[in-house]
């Protein structure tokens, strides 16, 4: 049970809640974004930093805006990446003359609305930026990461603090960019969880048993009679066993997490397909224990204990820890608050960053004014800002525009034909959820119904039901495409609705001839075979282009348009694992015999937005 009002405002009455705990910061209210109120005052002399991705994390990345770190945090819906026009909002508040970097974890949503972002930032605006992308999660095999990469877990925030402290020190851009990619390379995280997360207003994605652990998204460990397994998304793990004792689960992790050239060969080979970090006894590391969220402080306690004592046990210095909610000293190490959160998550998950470089050291002690990071100050002159005066209700560029008669049969036809593919994919959007909660984490139909009801929202029927009026231009296609995409860009957030963008831009584009070979595949790395809604989409362009080509009727071509989709569909039910999006990170076989969800929208969409034409 938790405490909430409406499922769809959960993320709006949070970020206004914060802003009332921190005078230091601002809010982009439409976008959703939390900046730093001063600035002004700062963003001409360094560097500025933006984060974000799917809210559920908190007090990532929000918690982590202020002096010393963050500029700005992007938030999109729970478990969802903010859209591109969300962080073209943050990037235009923040702007700075030194450069910008976007710092975001490895999801397929996020690189590609964050990469689209930096993409149109560096064109319109002229500004110098780049995307840092962070991957540390240890727990899945290396075969299962090839096109993908590994996941961005709680590593990101020690490139927070670090090229936080950078960019204060007034470090370049290009300085700042070299450390953030040192860093990714040698962190690595793994988690474990004894209970699911469940999203608001929804049933739980996965019910586990009181005795089971799990480990790494959906991927088994065996370690005696024990099999540990994790998945922060609420995503469905992969096999079940008893619970093991803390100390056992801590050398599990760490067996996971660090190569031992001199561990027995059988016990070596069972982790040598996963990315392991290469730590001797001379070197010296700093570690983040995470509370998921619902774990005790003596629980947290006792894991410490038992990872400082393994460790020491291996000769492995330790000279920090942030883990929470602790303030404890032992030796050199430095206990604090909680950092990165799954809703309501049972468990942990253990970061290594091997310390590299000397100067990371003092970046990381390096004092800041933030929410969430320990020995942050507030001072009492900063609550004398009033939080009213740091919330912005700002417009869109889709908020100025006026209603157009839609004059043309080929427009009406057009506007018609959406109207009635965005009804059917409100109406399939409780069975595509379904499919979600077993391929990812059952937040796609959800999705898919916000974008369809955006577009809905911007036309007007006439009494038939048949549309007369439109804040799209209908009567010139390549204007209709782009519009549409910036309303979703605003509306839909996640993998499924920046490749709904990108594919709407790069036909508007086609449309107007500018050259667009492969744009989707470029941008999301999904060709076909990759388990995605791409399975069902491509196939229909492609039947579509040669149906054109051999001069065949329309009503012919879009019979083998729904044809070709369905059986993209299908395809994916023989598919025996994903190789994008949050599905990547099931287990191999796990997905056999279930459609992907993302496919089987898009067969929904296309099958119904060409019954008009059969008519």
């Amino acid at each position: 049970m938790k405490f909430y009002n409406d499922a769809t405002t959960v993320v709006d009455e949070a970020l206004n809640g914060l802003i009332n705990t921190n005078p230091m910061l601002s809010l982009l209210r439409k976008h959703r974004v939390i900046y730093r109120s001063d600035i002004a005052a700062v963003r001409d002399h360094e560097v500025t930093l933006i984060s974000g991705g799917g809210s559920g994390h908190e007090p990532s990345h929000a918690g982590f805006v202020g002096d010393g770190m963050l500029s700005a945090a992007v938030c999109g819906d729970v478990f969802a990446s903010p859209s591109a026009s969300q962080v073209i909002a943050a990037i235009k508040t923040v702007r700075s003359n030194k450069g910008i970097l976007l710092i975001v974890k490895n999801y397929t949503g996020d690189r590609l609305q964050f990469g689209k972002a930096a993409i149109r930032a560096k064109k319109d605006l002229n500004i110098e930026i780049k995307l840092l992308v962070i991957g540390d999660d240890a727990a899945i095999p290396k075969e299962k990461v090839k096109s993908v990469g590994r996941r961005g877990l709680a590593g990101i925030l020690l490139c927070h603090k670090i090229l936080g402290a950078m960019a204060k020190k007034g470090c370049s851009l290009e300085e700042i960019f070299f450390q953030g990619e040192m860093i990714a390379k040698n962190l690595g995280t793994i988690g474990v969880a004894t209970s699911p997360c469940t999203l608001f207003g929804k049933t739980p994605v996965l019910f586990t048993d009181a005795n089971v652990m799990e480990i790494g998204l959906g991927y088994d460990v065996l370690i005696d009679v024990n099999i540990i397994l994790i998945s922060i998304h609420g995503e469905a793990g992969f096999q079940k066993s008893a619970m093991s004792s803390s100390k056992k689960v801590v050398k599990t992790v760490l067996d996971m997490l660090i190569h031992n050239p001199m561990e027995l060969a059988e016990f070596s080979d069972m982790f040598s397909n996963y990315f392991k970090l290469k730590i001797s006894n001379a070197d010296k590391v700093c570690l983040i224990i995470n509370n998921l969220n619902s774990c005790t402080s003596l629980e947290l306690g006792i894991l410490i204990n038992d990872t400082i004592l393994e460790l020491k046990s291996r000769g492995i210095e330790t000279l920090r820890i942030f883990s929470g909610p602790l303030m404890v000293n032992v030796i050199k190490i430095h206990i604090n608050s909680c950092v990165k959160t799954s809703l309501e998550m049972t468990g942990f998950s253990i970061t290594i960053l091997k310390l590299q470089n000397e100067d990371w050291l003092s970046y990381l002690d390096y004092q800041v004014r933030v929410l969430s990071w320990p020995f942050s100050q507030i001072t009492a002159e900063s609550w004398k800002i009033s939080s009213k005066n740091r919330t912005k209700n700002e417009e869109n560029e889709t908020d100025k525009v006026k209603m157009l008669d839609i004059v043309t049969k080929n427009g009406k036809l057009f506007a018609k034909s959406l109207y009635l593919g965005c009804q059917a994919l409100i109406k399939a959007s409780p069975k595509i959820t379904e499919l979600d909660k077993i391929a990812g984490d059952g937040d796609c139909g959800e999705s898919l119904s916000q974008g369809a009801s955006s577009i809905l929202n911007k036309i007007s029927v006439d009494l038939n039901g048949d549309p007369k009026s439109s804040e799209f231009a209908f009567d010139n296609f390549s204007d209709a495409l782009s519009s549409i995409s910036l309303v979703l860009e605003d509306n839909m957030g996640g993998t499924s609705g920046a490749v709904y963008c990108l594919f709407l831009d790069a036909a508007a584009q086609c449309i107007s001839e500018i050259d667009t070979e492969d744009t989707l595949a470029i941008w999301a790395k999904a060709f076909m075979g990759d388990c995605t809604l791409v399975d069902s989409l491509y196939p229909a362009i492609q039947s579509f282009q040669s149906g054109v080509s051999k001069n065949m009727d329309l009503q012919e071509i879009l019979k083998e348009c729904v044809k070709s989709a369905k059986e993209g569909v299908e395809h994916t039910r023989l598919m025996k694992s994903a190789s994008m999006g949050r599905a990547a990170y099931q287990p191999e076989g796990s997905l056999e015999g279930i459609p992907d969800p993302g496919a089987f929208g898009v067969a929904v969409l296309i099958e119904e937005m060409t019954t008009i034409f059969s008519i």
